[in-house]
């Protein structure tokens, strides 16, 4: 591994910390790799450190990184996310299935062919809580998961209340081979789709921004530094994107808000955007603070009244002094130290999702032993083996 390929991991893990993807960061990586070729310097003196080349990054790309969340999805990538997984279920169920027949096809019964339907739907609903949470619906999302509940239940009766009767067979191959085309169209980029990180490489704005210039500067500030007011110069609320939407993040964060509330909030927006448009606006912030960007919902009150003073006090629009909702709703989250995610995503959720999936692999493991399907047993034994050292580590803490 040379210099640069070391530099390369460390750099992408810091994109990947400010939701930046690999593939959204590929552009960036590739120039950098060119100007290190050029310059013959150590990466690290050439770039600067990847922290400070990731901040860079983050600070030219508003736009992108307005629509993720903190985990670096949008909510479309929370649902194909929870899409991988269904067309991932279809592996095990294609060769153990076949092991069990002992064929190379599966029977497909009215049973069998229901249930497998609502489980599939039922592994794509666990990212919907995620996906309305990322869209600024933090209050809608703990409820979606009564979808998930209902689709088990579904798929439960379907699988021991329809009728077993045979309908046709499935090829084992076929299976896979519909499961994996599945998995990599899921994965791959989409042909023809060019990113804003695409269009800012094009527009020769990459260099200026990166610390990879044409024989400028190199990056090796904090890119805090360049947001307008700063963190520190004063209170968020006062703080303003204008410089930001120079850079296009009004018109283009405009174009990515998600939801019949945004819409709504653009025909405001048209209109003059009088009291309700405002309003509208201010409410969008706060969800999009708390939902999309894990502030708490107390200190996302207090941001949005101070936001709101600041308007009053200016007889400013907010959209005008501040651009979208969320681009302000990310460059106010920046500057929090500190972050309140989901329930779901905290140590007890994960702890009692250990111990429930543990304790259903113990029992299937020993119902198959005592039934002689040693096969099932030996699988489960692996399983154990993959993650009970997790689950302790969990229960210890």
């Amino acid at each position: 591994m040379t210099t640069f390929d070391r530099w390369e991991l460390a750099a992408r893990q810091a994109l990947v910390d400010r939701g930046i993807g690999y593939r959204e960061a590929t552009p960036m990586i590739e120039e950098a790799r060119a100007h290190h070729a050029d310059s013959g310097q150590d990466p690290w003196e050439a770039l600067g450190s990847p922290d400070d080349f990731a901040s860079g990054v983050a600070d030219a790309y508003p736009v992108e990184l307005s629509r993720r969340d903190t985990q670096g999805k949008t909510p479309r990538d929370h649902m194909r996310d929870g899409l991988f997984v269904a067309a991932f279920l279809g592996l095990p169920v294609a060769v153990f299935g076949g092991v069990v027949v002992g064929s190379w096809t599966l029977p497909v019964t009215v049973a069998g062919l229901t249930g497998s339907v609502l489980a599939a739907l039922a592994a794509v609903s666990t990212q919907v809580p995620g996906a309305v949470r990322a869209a600024g619906r933090p209050r809608l999302a703990p409820w979606t998961f009564a979808i998930f509940a209902v689709l088990v239940i579904a798929a439960a009766t379907a699988f021991t209340g329809l009728p077993r009767t045979r309908v046709g067979e499935l090829p084992v191959l076929a299976l896979l081979a519909v499961s994996l085309g599945a998995m990599w169209l899921l994965t791959r980029e989409p042909s023809g789709r060019r990113s804003d990180v695409d269009q800012l490489a094009d527009d020769g704005r990459i260099g200026g921004k990166l610390g990879v210039p044409d024989g400028g500067d190199r990056l090796s500030g904090n890119a805090g530094d360049q947001l307008l007011g700063g963190a520190g110069d004063g209170g968020a609320g006062d703080r303003s994107l204008e410089g930001a939407s120079e850079q296009g993040v009004e018109g283009a964060g405009d174009q990515f808000l998600e939801g019949a509330d945004d819409q709504r909030l653009e025909g405001a927006g048209r209109q003059g955007f009088g009291a309700e448009g405002a309003e509208a606006w201010f409410s969008r912030l706060r969800a999009l603070l708390v939902g999309r960007f894990d502030v708490p919902p107390r200190r996302a009150d207090e941001l949005v009244e101070q936001a709101r003073a600041h308007v009053a006090a200016s007889g400013a629009r907010p959209r005008d002094e501040f651009g979208s909702p969320a681009g302000y709703a990310r460059e106010l989250a920046e500057a929090e130290p500190a972050r309140q995610g989901p329930w779901w995503r905290g140590d007890t959720a994960e702890l009692v999702i250990s111990v429930v999936i543990t304790g259903w692999i113990v029992v299937i493991s020993v119902d198959a032993a005592v039934n002689g399907q040693w096969w099932l047993a030996a699988l489960g034994v692996l399983c154990l083996l993959g993650i009970g050292p997790q689950a302790w580590r969990r229960v210890r803490k």
